[in-house]
């Protein structure tokens, strides 16, 4: 797995995001993939986090990227963090 092929997985499918406790988080089990993505302004910068684990082999953070506003992907990526995390399903704790 690599940072163009999880972006890349975000952007051409269609998900059923979770969330818990109603934090800034969102996350998804993709194939053998959890998917955790979220909204941050770190300095004040807009930033999308993505961190991605491979279930099935055991290994966190296959991927772990910061995207900030400005890199061509951010839109995109903010525009289905904000659809995901307004019909997320909220999981109690």
């Amino acid at each position: 797995m690599d940072n163009k092929k999880i972006i890349s997985i975000l952007l051409t499918s269609t998900f059923q995001w979770n969330r818990v406790n109603n934090q800034p988080c969102i996350h998804v089990f993709h194939n053998n993939l959890y998917i955790n993505l979220c909204l941050w302004k770190p300095n004040g910068i807009k930033t999308i986090s993505i961190d991605v684990d491979d279930i099935s082999l055991g290994i966190d953070d296959v991927v772990s990227l910061n995207i900030q506003e400005g890199n061509p992907n951010f839109e995109k990526l903010k525009q289905i963090y904000t659809a995901a995390i307004s019909s997320a399903i909220n999981i109690a704790a």
